[in-house]
């Protein structure tokens, strides 16, 4: 194996953790703090979402469940609950929702227009985390729901709130980036 080869592994998880460790300092950026959890951030899931762009899914997965874990340590309210909806919680708030996050590298080798293909990557990406969300506050949070409103709806309204925010951000952000950016030749010289 040549030097080259050697350096791969240890530029992959160099930057997978420089992207983490941004993506976490965007996280603290709060616009909007939500009562029960959730936030609106400065493109916060963006670095992470470039990850699994520059990676493939199967790595930006992986860098997403890595990230996931420290929101869940820094931000997460979860022990608050009883102990099965904090396993819920930990399960599709944070390892699952952000998780998904590696979904930005979806469409790379699919779509050969980066812009397009780098902001569907993230557009997956967030509609994922959102429904793990909606998920979750179905499941584990509908005692919030208003008096005559489903779990389900309540869940829906609430997640929205922030989750359509950060969605629409972080999707103009991915296509600027895509479009500055040669990424996809930064993930063949990886």
């Amino acid at each position: 194996m040549n030097r080259t080869n050697m350096n791969k592994p240890v530029m992959r998880l160099t930057l997978s953790g420089i992207m983490i460790a941004l993506g976490t300092v965007l996280s603290l950026f709060t616009i909007i703090k939500m009562p029960q959890g959730g936030t609106i951030t400065p493109l916060s899931m963006l670095p992470v979402i470039i990850i699994g762009y520059i990676y493939g899914v199967k790595w930006g997965c992986f860098t997403g469940l890595a990230y996931g874990i420290i929101q869940m340590l820094i931000g997460g309210d979860i022990f608050a609950n009883n102990f099965w909806v904090a396993i819920g919680s930990i399960l599709l708030d944070y390892l699952l929702a952000f998780g998904a996050m590696g979904f930005g590298g979806l469409f790379r080798n699919i779509i050969k227009v980066r812009t397009v293909s780098l902001g569907l990557g993230a557009l997956t990406a967030c509609l994922i985390r959102f429904i793990c969300h909606i998920i979750s506050g179905a499941l584990l949070f509908g005692a919030y729901a208003a008096p005559g409103q489903t779990p389900l709806a309540y869940s829906i309204t609430y997640n929205a709130a922030y989750m359509l925010p950060e969605l629409i951000t972080t999707v103009i952000g991915a296509v600027i980036i895509g479009g500055l950016f040669d990424l996809t030749a930064m993930a063949k010289k990886q």
